[in-house]
C-alpha cells in the first residue's frame, strides 16, 4: 500500500512539472506580497521594418554648360555633342548628331531633313526683336503679334528655371517646341528641332529643360 502512495504521488509531481513546462510562456508575473500590486510587464522593443529610399539624380554625371555673361547655365547628357556659336549652343544626341554628319557629307541643305536636337539661344531684347521685325516693349507683347500674323500657334505662359516663360510651336524649318524667357534684359530661347509640342518633349528633353538655373 505504501509503494503504490508513494509511486501515486510522484506520478502526480510529474505531472505538475510537465504542465508547468508548457505554461511557462504565461507565467504571471510575481505579487509583491508587501502591497499586493502586480507589477507592470515589461514592453518588449518593437522592430522597425521601415527601409529608407534615396533619389537617384539622374542627371549627376551629365555635362554642364555654363553662360556668364547671360547668366544661365544647363545640363546635357555625357555622350551628347555640344557646338557653340556667338548668339547660340546647339546640343545633338549621337544618333542626330551622326544624321548631321551625313547631311552635310552630302551637301545637303539643313532642311533636307536635319535638324538640331536642342538649341539655346541668347540676345540682347533689341537684338531679338530686330530679327523677328516686331515693334514690341516685352515678350507678353510679342508672342500675341506672332499667334496672329500664324508664326507660333498654342502659346501658353509658364515657368523655366525659376522665371516666368512662353511655351509655344513655332513655325521656320518645319514646326518645333520653343520656350523663351526675358533674363535681366536679354532673351534666352531654346527649342527642340525635333518636336513639335510640349506633349512630344522625352525624358532626356524634360531632364535637360528641369536643369536650367539662371544666375542673374
Amino acid at each position: 500500500m505504501t509503494t503504490i502512495f508513494v509511486g501515486l504521488t510522484a506520478a502526480i509531481f510529474l505531472a505538475v512539472g510537465f504542465w508547468a513546462g508548457t505554461q511557462s510562456t504565461n507565467i504571471a508575473p510575481p505579487i509583491d506580497l508587501a502591497t499586493g500590486n502586480v507589477p507592470p510587464v515589461p514592453e518588449l522593443p518593437l522592430t522597425s521594418t521601415a527601409t529608407s529610399t534615396t533619389a537617384t539624380d539622374k542627371t549627376a554625371d551629365w555635362k554642364t554648360y555654363t553662360n556668364d555673361e547671360y547668366g544661365f547655365s544647363f545640363k546635357y547628357p555625357a555622350d551628347w555633342t555640344k557646338r557653340e556659336g556667338s548668339n547660340g549652343v546647339q546640343v545633338n544626341s549621337p544618333e542626330n548628331e551622326q544624321v548631321r554628319k551625313d547631311v552635310e557629307a552630302s551637301e545637303l541643305e539643313y532642311s533636307d531633313g536635319y535638324t538640331d536636337d536642342v538649341i539655346v539661344s541668347f540676345k540682347t531684347f533689341n537684338e531679338y526683336i530686330e530679327g523677328i521685325g516686331q515693334d514690341v516693349n516685352s515678350l507678353d507683347e510679342l508672342i500675341p503679334q506672332e499667334e496672329e500674323i500664324n508664326q507660333i500657334s498654342n502659346p501658353e505662359k509658364t515657368t523655366w528655371g525659376g522665371r516666368e516663360a512662353w511655351g509655344y510651336t513655332a513655325a521656320g524649318m518645319g514646326a518645333y517646341y520653343e520656350i523663351v524667357t526675358n533674363n535681366n534684359g536679354s532673351v534666352i530661347s531654346l527649342y527642340f528641332g525635333n518636336r513639335e509640342s510640349k506633349d512630344e518633349l522625352t525624358n532626356s528633353d524634360n531632364q535637360i529643360l528641369s536643369t536650367f538655373e539662371f544666375t542673374k
